[in-house]
Parts: structure tokens; C-alpha cells; sequence
């Protein structure tokens, strides 16, 4: 009974979700989430859902890793373990089978069936961050930040930066307006 209530469920998931997973925290529709781990250390998250490409899964996490960096106070991160989480799964479609009796024989045929592959891409970084840029690679936290954010039509907040008119940018005053 559970078996084919599976297929249903992962259908219902799916139309509700209806695209792919946007730049949000972690929700019904998956997004991105965080640890910290020590002073200048986080685990970050992405989960996409079943409509999420994963290149996209791997931009979000690296301008979630961006922006934690900079709300921390530094500049720098380096990505020091990347584990990928992504679930495959296949959801059986339905078939359908008409049988046709003439006389004493009988034939069968049966339409549709088969099965459809759902993939679930989801990766968990650490990263360690960094006031000054340390002599191994590290990524600038600036630069990822404008760069995906720019890329995903997002603005984001980099504290330090000026306003066309020369005035200090002002941080958003709710997570609301975060997700412009």
C-alpha cells in the first residue's frame, strides 16, 4: 500500500512545487541553509527539487557561501569539503491494458507504463573564511556575490559598498526585501 502511495506523493510534491527551486531558505520547495561550525567556519546547503538543474544547485550554494561570508565581517572563503546529496528516484507511469476476445482467443495489449527518472540535486559545502586573502586560492566573496547575483537577476547586500550617489549602501530592513 505504501509502494503506491510513493508515486502519488512525489506527483503531488512536484505540482505543487511547479518550477524550479528559487534562491530562498530552506523550504517546501528546498533552498539553502546553513551551520556554523566555528568562528570563521560554516556548513552550507543547497536541496533543489526534481525541476532544479544541478549547475543551478551549485551557483546558489557558492553565492550563499558569498553572502555568509560577508555577513560575518569577512572578505575571503575557501571551499574545504563538498559532499553531493543529490537524490535519483523513478516514479512508475501508469499503463493501461486492453483485452479483446474473439471466439476463443483473446489478445492483450498493454500501453504506456515504463518509468520516469526524478532527480533531486542537493550539495553541502564547509567553508572556511578569511579577512585577508590567504596565500592559497580562496574565492572574493564580493566578487562571487555580484557576479551570481547578477547572473540571477538578484541584488545583493555587500556591506563596505557606495550607492551611485556616493553614500554608503544601507542593508535591507527585512528578509522580506533580502529577497528581491
Amino acid at each position: 500500500m505504501k509502494a503506491k502511495l510513493l508515486p502519488a506523493a512525489i506527483a503531488c510534491a512536484l505540482a505543487i512545487s511547479g518550477c524550479a527551486t528559487p534562491y530562498q531558505r530552506d523550504g517546501l520547495r528546498g533552498g539553502y541553509n546553513e551551520v556554523q561550525l566555528d568562528k570563521n567556519i560554516f556548513r552550507v546547503s543547497f536541496q533543489g527539487n526534481g525541476y532544479t538543474a544541478p549547475r543551478k544547485v551549485t551557483d546558489f550554494i557558492l553565492l550563499r557561501s558569498a553572502e555568509l561570508t560577508l555577513e560575518n565581517g569577512f572578505r575571503y572563503f575557501q571551499v574545504v569539503g563538498i559532499t553531493d546529496e543529490t537524490v535519483r528516484t523513478a516514479m512508475p507511469l501508469p499503463s493501461t491494458a486492453t483485452t479483446t476476445v474473439a471466439g476463443n482467443q483473446a489478445t492483450t495489449i498493454v500501453n504506456g507504463g515504463g518509468f520516469l527518472g526524478i532527480t533531486f540535486p542537493s550539495a553541502t559545502q564547509t567553508i572556511v573564511c578569511f579577512k585577508e586573502r590567504p596565500e592559497t586560492y580562496a574565492f572574493d566573496a564580493k566578487f562571487v556575490a555580484r557576479s551570481l547575483g547578477a547572473a540571477y537577476g538578484r541584488s545583493v547586500y555587500i556591506p563596505g559598498d557606495y550607492g551611485p550617489d556616493g553614500e554608503p549602501i544601507k542593508p535591507p530592513e527585512s528578509a522580506k526585501e533580502a529577497e528581491k
